[in-house]
């Protein structure tokens, strides 16, 4: 469902921000990936770092969720490298676009 048709049916609704608001992500967003690149920590710790940038800023990586949860809460599943690298590197890239319709949409938000 596009996002215009969830505010139609009223499932979201549109909210101000203001730049502190989105400086404070921002910083969440930072540490966030600096704890998903520490060198020495499990890919499932990488993952859960990366993971939770995600679970704040965007519903569509609602696999990389459900997988945390299923290790975190249900039962014993092994994260790979492949899926702690490919997580991060789609944070990183989900970031970067975010910062790039800010600056195109919402200069007094940069």
């Amino acid at each position: 469902m596009s996002w215009r048709k969830l505010l139609a049916a009223r499932h979201i609704a549109a909210e101000p921000t203001s730049k502190e608001e989105l400086d404070e992500l921002r910083r969440k967003v930072a540490l966030n990936l600096k704890d998903a690149q520490v060198a020495g920590v499990s890919a499932q710790g990488r993952f859960e770092a990366a993971d939770s940038v995600f679970a704040k800023a965007v519903a569509n990586f609602d696999l990389a969720r459900n997988k945390r949860n299923n290790f975190s809460y249900d039962e014993p599943t092994e994260i790979s490298e492949t899926d702690a690298a490919d997580l991060v590197a789609a944070v990183k890239e989900f970031e970067r676009q975010a910062e790039e319709w800010i600056a195109k949409k919402q200069q007094a938000l940069v």
